[in-house]
């Protein structure tokens, strides 16, 4: 096995660096996945899992900070038992049995001396189904390499897992990359930096502590299409709006708070800085917009435009370019500075993140065909909520992680899937 070209970047390094300065942030982000059919052995789980670890060599590594460590990574030999592990949920309990063992094993916290990253077969909680639910240290990878991990398991369970744009997780070809322009570069910066101001205002009780209570909802990506072009918007765009949508009617929300004290719901969503030779680079490379949420804007197209109107001229600020140079080179107290930006509730109530294509058409794992699958993000203490996208098998899921002591997180697929009929509506 070789490292050659595995390094953590700052970048890597500043999520290892913000678990410890944050010692109650959990910074997992992960996948789940619905099958049907019956449950594979976890003997097979784990074969499939083994055949992935030349390919990913960062899933054989425990993560250091420390300087005798210039790479961050320290191979090890791995016993999988103690990685790929088996949860049985209350027999016959249903989906509210699989999202109660599911925030459970969200609950549990990486070692330093086990890689960091774990993969659990869930199953008992409904005849003829079971679940996988993977979860790797944000140091590791940002969402778009963690599905490409992801299609590397599926690889070795005997089904391709490709779309359009990607591939399995791999190293770079050498030679390939080739950066920005300085002058893109300094533009896209100033541009990130322009964005920090005016700072999201503190959120008033309950004191949140980061536990999370995760929720999924799917929606036909046709209809999400159709309902942008219909608006001559973005998908992206129509999450947003969405996702106002849901904030003004969830009983738990930060807006009713704000609204009353006339401020403002920002949102922070995440861009992949990654050209496509990058696509199945392990780590993380990522660029931002922050949005200000119009939840109280009554008309669905007016607030469409509002949303559309910002991340037009986010996106015509370079900041995508900034984000590429910072993610290969950054310096390491810049990459702290960012990651700890991006990481608090003063800069953004809330985050929406799409990590785009997951996977085209038909899944299955050992046979089995996958139902759905649906993303899990990290929540970090004192924001309220933090949602994640990705579209798999034409359908676009909503992975909703909120925290724990919120009242109403029940809502929040319903919510979901009425907030999408009201813009559909109003074409």
């Amino acid at each position: 096995m070789t490292l050659a070209g595995q390094s953590l970047s700052a970048f890597d390094r500043a999520f290892l660096w913000y678990e410890r300065t944050h010692p109650r942030a959990n910074p997992g982000i992960g996948a789940l996945g619905l099958f049907d059919g019956a449950a594979p052995s976890l003997d097979d789980v784990i074969k499939w899992v083994d055949a992935c670890l030349d390919v990913v060599p960062r899933l054989r590594c425990r993560l250091v900070h420390d300087r005798r460590h210039p790479t961050g990574l320290i191979p090890m030999p791995i016993d999988l038992t103690a990685l790929v592990r088996e949860s049985v949920a209350p027999a016959d309990s249903g989906e509210a049995g699989l999202r109660a063992t599911i925030n459970g094993l969200l609950a549990e916290r990486f070692t330093p001396d086990l890689p960091p990253w774990r993969l659990w077969l869930i199953h008992g909680h409904a005849p003829g189904e079971f679940a996988t639910l993977f979860v790797a240290h944000h140091a590791i990878c940002d969402g778009q390499s963690l599905i490409a991990i992801i299609r590397t398991f599926g690889a070795a369970a005997g089904t391709p897992m490709t779309h359009g744009d990607g591939e399995t997780a791999g190293p770079v070809p050498p030679g390939r990359i080739v950066g920005p322009s300085p002058l893109a570069v300094v533009r896209g910066a100033a541009s990130a930096m322009s964005s920090l101001l005016p700072p999201a205002a503190r959120l008033g009780p309950p004191a949140l502590h980061g536990n999370r209570d995760y929720h999924w909802a799917f929606t036909p990506a046709d209809t999400l299409r159709k309902i942008a072009d219909g608006y001559v918007v973005t998908v992206n765009d129509i999450l947003l709006a969405t996702l106002s949508g849901v904030l003004r009617d969830w009983r738990g929300s930060p807006w009713h708070d704000l609204s009353r004290r006339g401020r403002r719901l920002w949102c922070l969503m995440p861009m992949s800085a990654r050209d496509d030779v990058e696509l199945s680079r392990i780590g993380n490379r990522v660029s931002f917009v922050r949005v200000a949420l119009p939840c109280g804007e009554p008309d669905p197209v007016r607030r469409i435009r509002l949303i559309a109107a910002q991340t037009a001229k986010a996106k015509a600020g370079g900041r995508r370019a900034a984000g590429a140079a910072f993610g290969r080179g950054a310096p390491t107290w810049l990459a702290r500075a960012i990651v700890k930006i991006i990481m608090s509730p003063r800069f953004a109530h809330v985050v929406a993140a799409n990590v785009g294509v997951g996977f085209d058409g038909t899944v299955s794992l050992g046979g089995r065909p996958m139902r759905a699958l649906a993303p899990v993000m990290g929540l970090p203490a004192g924001r309220p909520l933090q949602v994640a996208f990705v579209t798999c098998q034409n359908d676009l899921a909503a992975g909703l992680v909120a925290d724990a002591r919120i009242a109403g997180t029940e809502e929040l697929p319903s919510l979901w899937g009425r907030a999408v009929d009201e813009l559909e509506l109003a074409l």
